[in-house]
């Protein structure tokens, strides 16, 4: 979208932060005071901090997302510099741009007649919050409930061990749950203290009881485990990783399914063995770090990465240098795209494993909740742990026309409208000033990059004539939103290799800003820091981070059921609803998908049905003669018992047996009647 799409004149002019006023041209920044005119934005402006020493600017201090720590990352310059990586960011353009291909049927009416006119003021999809009984108390934004969820039926759980033979476990609020303390997993003193430095020293009781199994910890047996978004699933991974590489003198492969999860990863493990002499690196697309894999004890991969990495071992035959691999976000073995290579990476290993007795390598899995655990649980002859417990309860909502039901679809409390703030398509406003007012951060989802621009845009206006105004709600926007981080936030925006872009400068002046694939490296770190450290209040994305950059939020808000003239895909929108609630932050986390009338049927289905079954991606069309065909021209398979074997070995076999198994009982019980 181009400057002249979208008109906001109030950009900045005489917006008042708390103390902060801005509207002198020749700007004298300190820290009572803060003034500047949008003509002359943030050129020749000099800093004075009357309570700073130094003459250097404080860095913008980013917050771990899943636990609290110490931060000492400038949010562009520091640890989060990004190599690009081009096949997989053209992967992820090209998700968006065949949603962009739907911008005009997907956008709503509202959002897109905003901005036909550069001149005319945005009134749409700009929101309306309903009139508390007292307006002049901010605190009572929020409307009366008919019906608060049940917080402890939320928090039951059952657990899978020993492929999969089931058990039971109750999982208790987490402030009554046994804690563990970190130490008593023997691992160095200089990483336990980095731990200690990010606030991890005690882990939860499923924590504990998924790793106190002899047969993964010592006797080195393949484990599938499963756990809502949020719960920690990654301090069991990274525990093993780092007993593989202390105790048992192996590397490890952690393989992620994004360049942007790689890079976070990268640097979090970086920080973690900083002082132990290990040397954590990640691979990615044209990027190789120095020394290769042969400097490296832990190497964090994509998947075509991680695929090339353990094709060249088995040409070299030093397979046997790796002891465990673990693959984030299982369920992607699924995904029509990349499936085929992430099962073709994972049968690689299982069938070296079984012809090379030599070679032991832990196969460890990630995945969200599946109906077919068990099935991935013997493909892989793993152990099988499964849990619902979440420490941050997530309310999943649902809001049509200004009604919010519950996730069994039963009305819990109704919007209402507030004059002062206009027109309010779909109470987005509304729903975001609520969760400001609790000094909490709002995630948007948009089906494209243009909405998600045009959406930022419009709630940027609106904040901006809210707070200029002398109402509570102005009151409010005033002092939750901190005009000495938006300008640093600014500062680095304006310092990037492209330079302040227009329309991030325009909304991210009022505490908005947008993520998407369109941004440069650089701009997406820093809009992720300023979220994270809450100089950004709303995030307008697109799905792309959703299973990107962990970047939760008190409420995460899907403002279509919609995305490329289809209906959400599941797994999709509970990765996007798992972004809800921060851990150490909130003690709750909320979701809510707007929907129109006509579209209730599709939000029944989301918040009710349960994900598919991953199936295998050698299915059909040949696929398994093309892996059986690249196994013999790399050498892997060189005999008709080794292709035999290597067949057994894929995902396919087991899913195959088991519709066998199951037509056979079909078949026996309609011989019985």
């Amino acid at each position: 979208m181009l400057e002249h799409d979208c008109s906001m004149n109030d950009t900045l002019d005489n917006f008042t932060f708390q103390n902060i006023s801005c509207d002198d041209k020749n700007a004298v920044f300190s820290s009572n005071r803060i003034s500047f005119d949008d003509s002359a934005f943030l050129d020749n402006v000099s800093f004075d901090f009357d309570q700073i020493e130094t003459s250097q600017k404080p860095p913008l201090q980013e917050q771990d997302p899943v636990v609290e720590e110490k931060t000492s990352q400038n949010v562009l310059y520091g640890k989060d510099y990004q190599e690009n990586d081009m096949y997989l960011e053209a992967l992820e353009e090209s998700a968006e741009a065949s949603n962009t291909s739907n911008d005009q049927g997907n956008t709503h009416e509202s959002d897109k007649d905003s901005y036909r006119s550069a001149n005319k003021p945005i009134n749409n999809d700009s929101f309306s919050l309903s009139p508390p009984k007292e307006l002049e108390s901010p605190d009572r934004l929020l409307s009366q409930n008919v019906g608060q969820p049940n917080l402890e039926d939320k928090q039951s759980s059952s657990v899978l061990l020993e492929n999969g033979s089931p058990h039971s476990n109750k999982d208790s609020q987490t402030s009554q749950l046994p804690t563990y303390e970190l130490s008593a997993w023997n691992l160095p003193d200089a990483v336990l203290e980095r731990y200690k430095a990010r606030k991890v020293t005690k882990m939860f009781q499923w924590q504990f009881e998924c790793l106190n199994n002899p047969k993964v910890l010592h006797g080195s047996s393949n484990l599938i485990y499963s756990a809502p978004t949020s719960a920690g699933k990654t301090l069991i991974a990274e525990i093993l990783a780092l007993k593989t590489i202390f105790d048992r003198k192996k590397k490890v492969i952690f393989i992620l399914p994004f360049v942007s999860i790689v890079r976070e990863k990268m640097y979090y493990f970086q920080d973690i063995l900083s002082s132990s002499g290990v040397r954590a690196e990640g691979f990615m697309g044209s990027y190789n770090p120095p020394g290769g894999f042969n400097s490296v004890q832990l190497a964090i991969c994509t998947i075509e990465k991680a695929n090339s990495l353990i094709n060249r071992l088995l040409e070299e035959e030093r397979l046997a240098e790796i002891g465990s691999v673990f693959v984030d976000e299982m369920h992607l073995l699924g995904d029509p795209n990349r499936g085929y290579l992430l099962e073709l990476l994972l049968t690689k290993l299982r069938y070296i494993c079984l012809k090379d007795l030599n070679i032991q390598i832990q196969i460890i899995g990630m995945s969200a909740t599946l109906p077919n655990l068990g099935q991935l649980a013997r493909w892989l002859d793993s152990e099988l742990y499964s849990t619902s417990f979440r420490p941050i309860p997530l309310y999943e909502q649902a809001s049509i026309c200004g009604d919010i039901f519950d996730n069994d679809m039963k009305i819990i409390r109704k919007l209402d409208t507030l004059p002062e703030l206009g027109v309010d398509t779909d109470h987005v406003l509304q729903l975001c000033l609520e969760t400001i007012q609790d000094s909490c951060s709002v995630l948007i989802f948009c089906p494209t990059k243009n909405w998600c621009e045009n959406l930022a845009q419009q709630l940027s206006q609106a904040f901006s004539k809210l707070g200029n105004s002398q109402s509570p709600l102005g009151q409010l926007l005033r002092a939750q939103i901190r005009g000495d981080l938006i300008i640093e936030v600014l500062e680095q925006l304006k310092f990037c290799p492209v330079g302040l872009d227009s329309i991030l400068k325009k909304t991210v002046s009022f505490g908005i800003a947008f993520h998407h694939a369109g941004l440069t490296m650089d701009e997406r770190d820093i809009i992720e820091g300023a979220f994270r450290n809450g100089a950004i209040k709303v995030l307008v994305a697109t799905s792309t981070l959703s299973s990107g950059v962990n970047l939760p939020a008190r409420r995460v808000i899907i403002r279509s059921p919609v995305f490329g003239g289809r209906p959400l895909n599941l797994l999709t929108y509970r990765q996007m609803i798992g972004r809800a609630g921060r851990m150490g932050k909130d003690s709750k986390g909320e979701s809510i998908l707007i929907c129109q009338k006509a579209e209730y049927k599709i939000a029944k289905e989301l918040m009710s049905f349960e994900l598919s079954p991953v199936e295998s991606c050698l299915e059909g069309a040949g696929k398994l003669k093309r892996a059986i065909l690249e196994v013999i021209a790399s050498g892997v398979a060189l005999s008709p018992d080794d292709i035999a074997l290597f067949t057994n070995c894929t995902l396919m076999s087991i899913t195959n047996a088991d519709d066998q198994q199951d037509q056979l009982a079909v078949a026996k019980g309609k011989w019985r009647r």
